[in-house]
Order: C-alpha cells, then sequence, then structure tokens
C-alpha cells in the first residue's frame, strides 16, 4: 500500500489490482505526530519480515476481504477530512487572547 508518487497524493494504490481515485487534499491536511491517519495505516497494514526470525507479519491477512481493507481505507480518509472541516470552523484561540490583552492596557 502506498500513494501513486509523492506528487500524486490522490491516488492510493492498495495492491497490484485495486487503486483508490480521488482523495481529497483535505486528507492531507490533518496530522497526527507528522503523518496524516492514511500514513499511518500504511504502517500498520504493511507487510512486515522479522529480520531475526525470518517471521512474516501480512495484517491484509486479518482482512476476510480485500473489501474490508478498502472500506476501513476509506472510513479512515472520510474521518480525515471530517476533523478537518471541523476543524476550519472552530474560532481562532488567538484572537481572544489578543482583545484580552487590549483591553487590559
Amino acid at each position: 500500500m502506498c500513494f501513486a508518487s509523492k506528487k500524486c497524493q490522490g491516488t492510493f494504490v492498495v495492491n497490484d489490482s485495486v487503486s483508490l481515485v480521488g482523495i481529497p487534499r483535505d486528507e492531507h491536511r490533518y496530522a497526527v505526530r507528522g503523518r496524516t491517519p492514511l500514513e499511518w495505516s500504511v504502517l500498520y497494514y504493511r507487510k512486515k519480515l522479522d529480520q531475526r526470525n525470518g517471521i512474516v507479519s501480512d495484517t491484509n491477512k486479518w482482512f476476510a476481504h480485500i473489501c474490508d481493507l478498502i472500506t476501513t481505507i476509506r472510513q479512515i480518509i472520510y474521518l480525515s477530512a471530517e476533523e478537518v472541516k471541523i476543524v476550519n470552523v472552530l474560532p481562532d484561540p488567538l484572537a481572544n487572547s489578543e482583545q484580552d490583552k487590549s483591553r487590559q492596557r
């Protein structure tokens, strides 16, 4: 799983035969500790090989069908975009503190 390219983050490649196209730009504006939730899910659901014992951890096998994985990815994208919408309508916390300082003078 990865984005089609660094420049084209509107397309997400799940595997050789499945790609998700049309990922909104807002999804990339919400970040937790420097990564978007979609980037965190890529790190979590990727196939890993433990070098010490040779065990392959493939969390994609946790899903009964590829549709379940795609549904999870779609939910992550939806929640990220909704989070950006919510944050955009919140009042600026610094605006009130500047008004308070001017009143104190």
